[in-house]
């Protein structure tokens, strides 16, 4: 102790150098900013059952009870453009913010959705690239770090047992690797009650490990058009809008408005400027739209009296120049903010707030500064 007060008044700041460089090195330990295996310990520092990413995987099928005897299929299909990657939220990958600098960010892809019911029938669909991504990020939250011995009675008492036919009756994962040449399986079993752990297999190991995890959120929980893209159109930006048309025969009223250098023109109801902030807000909204629901058949409680035919026209870019039509049908409203569309022979059920603008054009579209010659837009007094 004396040797090092005695090394502390003759070389203080080499001292104190010292101290705050093992200080850092305690931190370092602590907090693993690299991400480094060897520092893991615990759950965290257990291997991921599943180690791939998109890139890997050609096709997953899952089969659920919930499904009543049908399957969903997930296929790949083209990688994405890079800039329409989207990194993860918070931490579900369990990765640092230097872990996203220092190592190569995985590319997502197209994925085709295809639904079978218990008769064969198929019925495909595009799907929603963020949820199969959240489906990947949840794979590397299962870790082999507690493992249970299998047995036919505790298969049975996890929730992990066959029916007289020898198939499994639990939820069941499969991924087709290596140009399917390799298939991995995940049986998942038991999930807690606050579904934050659950047990799973793969595919005919002797253990069952007890993972933080719960797949069946990862896979929509038994609805069979989790993975359905809620995308009501193409991705789009607002700069690409040229122009929007809007007939409503109920109300014997039709909306044209163009894009005018940095202004929008409203052709009808009224010729004259209209208010730019309200009209891309409007636009903006449209642009997001996203399907909260698929109904069956149009819901008796639609007001008809907001039934629309939409058409937004779109400045086409690439190696052939011009303009392209994307075609909506609002049958009606429901509710306060709810409407049912139909796009590609496809009802949707959509929530927005600014689509009302669009039925009152006169009162919350028009421009109210003055006009040249003094007058006001649209006559108005």
């Amino acid at each position: 102790m004396n040797a090092i007060l005695t090394l502390f008044r003759k070389r203080p700041v080499l001292s104190l150098a010292g101290v705050n460089a093992f200080l850092l090195l305690v931190l370092f330990i602590q907090h693993n900013p690299l991400n480094l295996q060897f520092l893991r310990s615990g759950y965290s520092g257990a291997d991921v059952l599943l180690n791939v990413d998109e890139e890997d995987v050609e096709r997953i099928e899952i089969s659920d009870p919930d499904y009543v005897g049908g399957r969903v299929i997930l296929e790949r299909g083209d990688e994405l453009p890079e800039n329409l990657w989207q990194q993860p939220e918070g931490n579900m990958a369990e990765e640092s913010w230097l872990d996203s600098i220092i190592t190569r960010v995985p590319a997502q892809y197209n994925w085709k959705l295809t639904i079978i019911d218990a008769n064969g029938e198929r019925q495909t669909y595009s799907a929603d690239h963020e949820r199969v991504r959240i489906l990947f990020d949840g794979l590397k939250r299962m870790r082999d770090y507690f493992a249970l011995d299998r047995t036919p009675e505790k298969d049975r008492d996890l929730g992990m047992g066959l029916d007289t036919r020898g198939q499994y009756t639990g939820l069941q994962l499969s991924f087709q690797l290596e140009g399917g040449r390799r298939v991995e399986n995940i049986y998942v079993g038991r999930s807690s009650t606050r579904g934050n752990q659950s047990y799973v297999r793969m595919n005919e190991e002797d253990e069952v490990f007890l993972v933080e995890a719960n797949p069946r959120s990862f896979v929509g929980s038994g609805e069979k058009e989790y993975f359905r893209s809620r995308n009501v159109l193409p991705a789009l930006s607002l700069d690409t809008i040229q122009g929007l048309k809007a007939d409503m025969p109920t109300r014997d009223l039709e909306v044209e408005i163009a894009r005018r250098a940095n202004e929008w023109q409203m052709i009808l109801p009224l010729p004259t400027i209209a208010q730019k902030e309200t009209f891309e807000a409007l636009l903006g909204d449209i642009l997001n739209w996203q399907a909260t629901g698929f109904p069956e058949s149009i819901p008796e409680d639609l007001d008809p009296d907001f039934a629309c035919e939409l058409d937004l026209q779109v400045q086409s870019t690439g190696q052939l120049t011009g303009q392209s039509n994307i075609h909506v049908s609002i049958l009606g409203r429901v509710g306060y903010s709810d409407y049912i569309i139909q796009r590609n022979d496809q009802l949707m059920r959509i929530n927005s707030i600014y689509l009302a603008d669009l039925y009152e054009p006169r009162e919350r579209l028009l421009d109210a500064g003055p006009m040249p010659g003094g007058g006001v837009p649209g006559g108005i007094q």
